[in-house]
């Protein structure tokens, strides 16, 4: 009678068990994006001329730092980032381009909702857009919008493409941080930027943080070999996934690379 209650109550563990992964399962699953994005509150600035462009979620509005010129750079932020606050740095760093900060859908008041697909059809219309009236385009993309950049560079005649703290795919990183979850199968938003590497024709320089928690280098390292055409690296040690920006080495390899 013990051993038979022991294996009833083994099963009944099991069975508890068994319901409580499955159940976090499917909350990753239904709350993914939740996990993925952060929509931004829009910040009032004074360097920059706002812009409104039709895209599949209605009438979005960013920002273009220096108009007028004949380059332009399109600058696609992280997921939790206000990419106008970006204005003065690139206004200083590349006097002689029109940069574009046009923030997510769902961000910065737009409408909408975040996904890959949408982001992925916003960013192309945005270009689209943009080379009405510019020579070149030349895209920036940091963290999330690594994955735009590379995407969009696929898909366009970018000239030059900057990476910062660039990804492999969201699934494998995903996957390598919630290891007892079969996360590859849940992933809505892949983000594959490793399979669209191949098919960038343009000039690519990548910035990794040697201490990123966020997005580990041997993601990054990974992106790296994908490309065709071998992009120039630069690692900066001593800083993390958020900190990059803030090193001394930071606005120079921005601005070299991109002038």
């Amino acid at each position: 009678m013990m051993f038979r209650a022991l294996r009833y109550l083994a099963y009944g563990i099991l069975a508890l068990f068994i319901i409580a992964y499955v159940g976090i399962c499917i909350l990753l699953y239904v709350k993914q994006r939740d996990l993925l994005y952060f929509p931004t509150v829009a910040l009032k600035i004074s360097n920059a001329e706002p812009i409104f462009i039709e895209m599949g979620a209605g009438k979005m509005k960013g920002w273009i730092v220096n108009p007028g010129k004949t380059k332009a750079l399109i600058y696609f932020g992280g997921n939790g980032e206000q990419v106008e606050r970006n204005a003065s740095f690139f206004a200083k760093c590349l006097p002689e381009q029109s940069i574009f900060l046009m923030p997510y859908r769902g961000y910065g008041g737009n409408p909408g909702a975040p996904s890959e697909t949408g982001i992925f059809s916003d960013a192309l219309a945005l270009e689209s857009h943009v080379r009405k009236n510019y020579s070149e385009v030349s895209v920036i993309g940091r963290s999330l919008g690594s994955g735009v950049a590379t995407y969009l560079a696929s898909q366009k005649p970018i000239v030059k493409v900057l990476l910062i703290t660039p990804y492999d795919s969201i699934a494998n990183v995903a996957a390598e941080k919630y290891t007892i979850f079969p996360v590859r199968w849940l992933v809505k938003d892949r983000y594959n930027s490793v399979g669209y590497a191949e098919r960038v024709n343009s000039k690519v320089k990548i910035m990794i943080a040697a201490d990123d928690t966020v997005i580990p280098p041997s993601h990054s390292f990974k992106l790296v070999s994908a490309f065709k055409q071998e992009p120039t690296v630069t690692v900066i040690n001593g800083v993390g996934h958020n900190s990059i920006s803030s090193a001394k080495e930071y606005a120079i390899e921005v601005c070299d690379f991109l002038k």
